[in-house]
């Protein structure tokens, strides 16, 4: 007697328990806890309002670097880490817009 888990037929055997009880611990989790369905595409105003936040987000972390604040509280590394995150964001935008530029 055989059970298939994934595809592959195992044999009910003491040596196959482990697979067996890992793949019931899977497929109880699933069903516990299903995958949530998938979003539909956002709207410009949600993307807007996403955007703000974001960009909120980054004004704090970069605000302690200003003039006048506690400077040795941030790391050259974190103001380095900020700065990278700033040109990666860009350039997602910039190639986002590249492609809308070529869609018409």
């Amino acid at each position: 007697m055989s059970i298939e888990i994934d595809g592959q037929k195992l044999p009910l055997t003491p040596e196959n328990a482990p697979k067996i009880r890992a793949a019931i611990h899977s497929l109880r989790s699933q069903v516990r806890h299903p995958p949530a369905p998938p979003r539909p595409p956002a709207g410009v105003i949600e993307l807007q309002i996403r955007v703000d936040a974001l960009a909120a987000d980054v004004a704090k972390s970069i605000r302690p670097f200003n003039p006048g604040l506690n400077p040795a509280a941030n790391s050259d590394l974190e103001r380095a880490s900020l700065r990278a995150l700033a040109v990666y964001a860009m350039n997602k935008f910039r190639a986002l817009s590249r492609q809308l530029d070529a869609a018409v």
